[in-house]
Order: C-alpha cells, then structure tokens, then sequence
C-alpha cells in the first residue's frame, strides 16, 4: 500500500518543504502522476521521479525538486 502522507524536510539552504504526490488533472489519460514541492518561498512540481521517492534524503528530494 503506497503512503498518501506529504513528506516535511529541510533543504540544504535551510527552507522548510512539503512534498506530497497527486494525480494530474489533464484530460489527457498518459498525463501521470506529479510530485508537489511546497515551501514558504514557493512550490515546483516535478513530473518525473522515482518510484521510491519516499525513500530519499532531505537532500536527494531537494535536488529532485529542481527537475522538470
């Protein structure tokens, strides 16, 4: 069973994050799944990434954040 609990981290310039993974809302069916970064400067959202994710330091999922 795949956790639907957002993940809190500190990134490496100190920032506090939230990173929770939702489905896309295009009407497009192959549109997938995204990963929603959110902090007090900002949100990103990153359409590729690993399955495992959750598994990933604060740090992995920081660098992470800046992908497309």
């Amino acid at each position: 069973m795949t956790s639907t609990e957002p993940i809190r981290f500190v990134g490496p310039d100190h920032s506090y994050w939230t990173v929770y993974e939702v489905a896309d809302a295009h009407s497009n069916p192959w549109a997938g799944r995204s990963l929603i970064f959110v902090s007090e400067i900002g949100f990103r959202r990153v359409r590729e990434y690993p399955q495992a994710w959750r598994d990933m330091s604060p740090v992995e999922l920081y660098e992470l954040s800046w992908r497309r």
